[in-house]
């Protein structure tokens, strides 16, 4: 995994058994995921459909996504952020924010 990333795994990481928020912004959506977050795994692999990053953070927990007017479960209490492609343009001790060409995902602690 490529080592500008040490930065994020490490953030979210640093944060595994607490309440995090995570608001994606793409193509004019917004979705806003309600995450406790019981650990991450990094994937590196090989997509064949071209949407799917290489390199990516699976957060696993339980919790919820906002979208439009509806709210639901995580599906099978996983959120995934890209890596490949993205870069970190904020980080603090309470959240991060990362972007890329199509989306930014901003992320923060509940206090």
């Amino acid at each position: 995994m490529n080592e500008a990333w040490e930065p994020v795994v490490a953030w979210f990481d640093g944060n595994v058994n607490r309440q995090i928020t995570i608001r994606k912004e793409e193509d004019g959506d917004i979705d806003e995921v309600q995450l406790y977050l019981d650990r991450i795994q990094q994937v590196h692999a090989d997509t064949i459909d071209g949407y799917t990053a290489k390199d990516r953070l699976l957060l696993i927990g339980s919790g919820t996504i906002s979208a439009a007017s509806s709210q639901e479960p995580i599906p099978g209490g996983v959120y995934e952020v890209p890596l490949t492609g993205s870069e970190i343009t904020q980080q603090s001790e309470s959240g991060l924010v990362l972007s890329s060409d199509r989306c930014k995902y901003t992320v923060h602690l509940h206090s």
